[in-house]
């Protein structure tokens, strides 16, 4: 795996938010001392490594002071949030015809237990409004043991319904899934009826794509702390900071690819393992991969045999566009 010219950044240009989600690692604060990104700070991103994609996260970004700044500096953004000022915002953000990734964790009733009262029917009604303003949009959900029950229904009732596809991402401060588990979580994903993906690196190996993970080689992420990281949830591991010779950044990208980014022992004799390394870094999803039982695209062909190769194509085809559209985080 080499270092390649980093394409794609996430920023996370304000600390504040309005909520304090369960398992957020990003330290949010509510009062006037959290920190921010300034537009100085920005335009050192944009001259520095000029992103094809750009994600700006939070805290809360629609609550950053220089939101609009940020929409005029960059190109293809991508916009992750809880959708509780996207009322406020939706003139701005068609204006700049922005990718809006919005928060959700399952049924309301668990949303709104790990984010807060209400949260739900926010990001319900921030997806609503962007479809009905010609925008791009995802809900983005994080998924774990507690709420796999809740996935069917977010298919049918939120995904389908709607038009809005969902993007799984694991919750990292839960333990992985199973191997049937993930199978199960596969099998649902590849056999609705709209684009949903999951959006880890061996769910695009199962499949038959070119899954690996972009931390450090492709992808960097920058914090409100100016802080340069090979990814958004890989926070301890710094590259750099905001101001740094860039030699010193890729010298130290090459180091990270090196030493950080190993095949875990459970992948070892794995075909897919040299560019999948495992999947997240961040998280140990490799334990339950569906690939060590030999479950790939094949085998979910054979179990639905209702489906035919032609709509299975088309059908992997609509989730690999969702990917090359959006920075998905």
């Amino acid at each position: 795996m080499q270092e390649e010219n980093i394409r794609e950044i996430s920023i996370h240009v304000t600390q504040k938010c309005n909520l304090n989600c369960k398992g957020c690692y990003a330290k949010v604060m509510h009062d006037d001392m959290a920190k921010i990104l300034s537009i100085d700070d920005l335009k050192w991103i944009k001259k520095t490594f000029n992103p094809q994609k750009t994600v700006l996260l939070g805290g809360e970004p629609l609550m950053y002071e220089y939101l609009e700044d940020a929409l005029n500096l960059f190109d293809n953004v991508t916009i992750s949030t809880n959708g509780y000022f996207v009322p406020d915002y939706i003139d701005l953000l068609k204006e700049h015809n922005v990718f809006m990734q919005i928060s959700i964790e399952g049924k309301k009733e668990y949303n709104d237990q790990v984010r807060a009262p209400g949260s739900y029917d926010k990001a319900i009604k921030a997806g609503k409004l962007a479809k009905e303003n010609g925008l791009r949009c995802y809900f983005r959900v994080g998924y774990c043991e507690d709420n796999l029950e809740d996935i069917d229904w977010l298919l049918d009732n939120v995904s389908t319904k709607l038009g809005i596809p969902l993007a799984l991402l694991p919750r990292i401060e839960t333990p992985p899934l199973s191997i049937e588990q993930q199978i199960g979580l596969f099998d649902k994903i590849t056999g609705a009826d709209n684009n949903s993906i999951v959006a880890m690196p061996h769910f695009w190996r199962y499949l038959g794509k070119n899954g690996r993970c972009n931390a450090g080689s492709e992808r960097i992420n920058i914090t409100y702390n100016k802080t340069i990281t090979p990814c958004h949830l890989l926070w301890k591991y710094h590259l750099g900071e905001i101001g740094d010779p860039l030699p010193v950044i890729n010298t130290n990208r090459k180091s990270f690819i090196k030493t950080y980014k190993r095949i875990p022992s459970g992948c070892q004799f794995c075909e897919h393992a040299d560019e999948c390394r495992g999947g997240c870094l961040a998280k140990p999803t490799h334990y339950g991969c569906p690939l060590k039982a030999n479950f790939n695209l094949g085998a979910f062909a054979m179990v639905h045999g209702n489906m035919s190769k032609q709509k299975l194509d088309a059908k992997v085809q609509t989730m690999t566009a969702l990917v090359k559209e959006a920075e998905i985080c």
